[in-house]
């Protein structure tokens, strides 16, 4: 796949966009921070289970 689509699409999504930049900033932070939670979920799971096997011997 060729860049030139790609560039095409964000100049004409800026154009349309731009009447709403406060909002479209809003949202792709919100996208962002929902992206960001999304990948901390299950490493935060992953150390609980850890800490929790190094807490609790296992006979």
């Amino acid at each position: 796949m060729t860049l030139g689509p790609i560039v095409r699409f964000v100049a004409r999504s800026a154009a349309w966009v731009r009447p709403y930049r406060g909002l479209a900033a809003v949202i792709a932070l919100g996208l962002i921070l929902e992206a960001a939670f999304t990948a901390s979920v299950p490493l935060a799971f992953r150390m609980l289970i850890a800490r929790l096997r190094r807490a609790i011997p296992i006979c």
